[in-house]
């Protein structure tokens, strides 16, 4: 009877823990029921379309100067604002060796010369196709309209120079026919204790213009017309504390039987320091010279919306010359140094840069 009896509480044991009770008042517990197991989804999934084929175009974009072979005095101006001598800076295209050659005079750069590959895929738009199993299709477009070129030049252990050039002459669909701008930078590095290389901080460079100049005898005797540069037709160097300019406006305007051209000449951008809002807006004119040069004094004023606004003066110049059949286009250089005040410090850029127009009026 005793070994009955250990049997028996053994099954009520188990009993217990099967209707899940942990004592006593386990015996009046019941089991939940299951919950209802969900029906399968039986609606068919659609597998995503696949490629079926792809194709690439590649087309020219329009000549332009930046892709013509040719030898060219430039008009430049290097940061802060010095104009450099005509033939100062030289740029040759060779687009049979796909490459860019600058060379300078003495006193403009650290080198002598620098040569740049083309970048790839520079002046050619490049049109996708791509086909999918479900009958659909989606296109593209891509085109490089500016040439962004860098290459290295080693000056010894541990230390190189880092140049980059742009030639932004590509303003597709409609690239400016004789004149283009770009810019060129020289970054001097050193090999830090890592192996990286840093700048130094000791960066050089300017803007530029060049193309085919207006012979003396093609330009007008008689009349008036007026250029306006555009956003797109302007390369800005915005030097120490001054940021990029949202919004800039010049407008040209020559008067050929008097032999003048006169700038207006507004801006708008922000000094880093506290991106205090600044204003600019100056004017000038000069006399167009026998060969179709021009050099504009400008002067205004610059003034800063800060805490305490204030109103500086300002001078500065536009030089270039016209370039085409019937001063069609102008082209050059602009710098306008600027010194604010914030209420506490003193702040000083200079906005300068590149500029192209094209006629817009007789």
């Amino acid at each position: 009877m005793k070994q009955l009896t250990i049997v028996s509480l053994m099954a009520l044991s188990l009993s217990l823990a099967a209707c899940g009770g942990s004592g006593g008042s386990g015996l009046n517990s019941v089991a939940s029921a299951p919950p209802p197991i969900p029906s399968a989804n039986t609606t068919p999934t659609t597998p995503p379309p696949t490629v079926v084929s792809a194709t690439v175009t590649r087309s020219p974009l329009p000549d332009s100067l930046a892709n013509q072979t040719g030898t060219y005095d430039t008009i430049a101006i290097s940061r802060g604002g010095m104009v450099e001598p005509a033939g100062a800076v030289r740029l040759a295209v060779d687009n049979t060796a796909k490459t860019y050659s600058l060379t300078f005079q003495p006193g403009v750069s650290a080198l002598a010369s620098i040569q740049f590959a083309f970048p790839a895929d520079f002046g050619v738009k490049i049109d996708t196709l791509t086909k999918y199993s479900d009958g659909t299709s989606n296109t593209g477009t891509q085109f490089s309209t500016t040439a962004f070129a860098k290459t290295e030049i080693i000056q010894g252990t541990g230390k190189k120079i880092v140049a980059s050039l742009q030639d932004g002459s590509l303003y597709y669909p409609a690239p400016a026919q004789y004149v283009t701008l770009g810019s060129w930078n020289l970054d001097p590095q050193e090999q830090a204790s890592g192996g990286s290389y840093l700048s130094t901080g000791k960066q050089t460079g300017g803007s530029f213009v060049y193309g085919i100049r207006t012979i003396p005898a093609d330009i007008p005797v008689t009349g008036k017309a007026s250029y306006t540069v555009s956003e797109d037709s302007r390369e800005d160097y915005n030097d120490y504390s001054l940021l990029y300019a949202p919004y800039s406006n010049t407008k040209l305007n020559v008067d050929f039987a008097a032999r003048t051209i006169a700038a207006l000449f507004q801006y708008s951008g922000h000094f880093e320091a506290g991106a205090i809002p600044v204003a600019v807006q100056a004017s000038g004119i000069s006399a167009i010279s026998v060969g179709g040069d021009f050099n504009i004094l400008l002067s205004g004023s610059a003034t800063a919306s800060s805490a305490i606004p204030t109103t500086s003066p300002v001078s500065g110049l536009f030089a270039g010359a016209f370039f085409g059949p019937q001063a069609t286009e102008i082209g050059g250089v602009y710098s306008i140094p600027i010194v604010s005040w914030d209420g506490k410090n003193i702040l000083t850029s200079n906005v300068q840069g590149a500029f192209t127009a094209a006629r817009s009026s007789p």
